[in-house]
């Protein structure tokens, strides 16, 4: 999730990258919790907590987990949950071990609608990677390119983790472009998942993404409805991509 809301309505979301993370460290730097985090030169993504004040989850899914930006946010927000995580890129995986140690799980490997092995394409800034490949508008809006390409394991969701998640769950999506094949690799742990907080996009940034009317749909059909959107990035008049928490449908 690339930029908090603040400086992604400016429409220059590349340009204030730096800057709001350095104003999210210093906000985080006023919470001791956070100081081993930091330590570790990882900014916790703070920057969520007003979407999920109502989200109170036994168990943290951290799909896309990078450095361990979301998962030391979550570690603080709900210190009694357990939180598992999802990186399949060596160089992030080994800092958020760092960060995390023993307070998460994390598995090295991305998710999909099948087990199998795919390219990860690896884009300058390593948390806007992607199983598909960076397309222009992500690499004009956002100033990277595509550096490398790493084949990696990619497996469901629910094979990995099917007797690990207790209810009520909270998955947590940030995948740039592969939303919708997480989503299909979820199977029958919709049963114990409450809550998706996932990031979309109205523009095509990743070739062959499916954009956020899609994930939406899917996400409806699977018995979820939004409730909350956050973090809204616009590019000039464009909205290019946001935040949306999902909750699970009332029977």
């Amino acid at each position: 999730m690339q930029a908090e809301e603040a400086a992604r309505a400016t429409g220059s979301p590349g340009v204030w990258a730096t800057r709001v993370n350095f104003g999210k460290a210093i906000r985080a730097a006023t919470r001791p919790a956070y100081w081993p985090t930091l330590a570790q030169v990882v900014v916790p993504t703070i920057e969520h907590a007003p979407a999920l004040r109502a989200v109170e989850p036994a168990t943290v899914i951290d799909v896309g987990a990078n450095k361990g930006q979301f998962s030391s946010f979550a570690r603080v927000r709900w210190p009694g949950a357990r939180i598992l995580a999802f990186e399949p890129l060596p160089r992030p995986a080994a800092r958020y071990r760092k960060v995390l140690g023993n307070g998460a799980r994390l598995f090295t490997c991305a998710l999909g609608a099948e087990d199998g092995q795919m390219e990860m394409h690896v884009a300058s800034r390593d948390d806007s990677s992607s199983l598909l490949a960076l397309g222009n508008e992500q690499k004009s809006i956002f100033h990277m390119d595509e550096v490398a390409t790493v084949k990696v394991d990619v497996r469901r969701l629910d094979h990995v983790i099917a007797d690990l998640a207790e209810p009520p769950a909270l998955l947590k999506i940030d995948v740039q472009g592969f939303e919708f094949e997480v989503l299909r690799g979820l199977g029958e742990l919709a049963k114990v998942v409450e809550w998706i907080y996932v990031e979309t996009s109205f523009v095509e940034l990743y070739t062959g993404q499916r954009l956020h009317d899609e994930v939406a749909a899917l996400l409806s059909q699977l018995g979820y409805e939004q409730s909350i959107e956050h973090n809204v990035t616009v590019d000039g008049d464009r909205k290019v991509q946001a935040d949306f928490l999902f909750s699970k449908r009332a029977a």
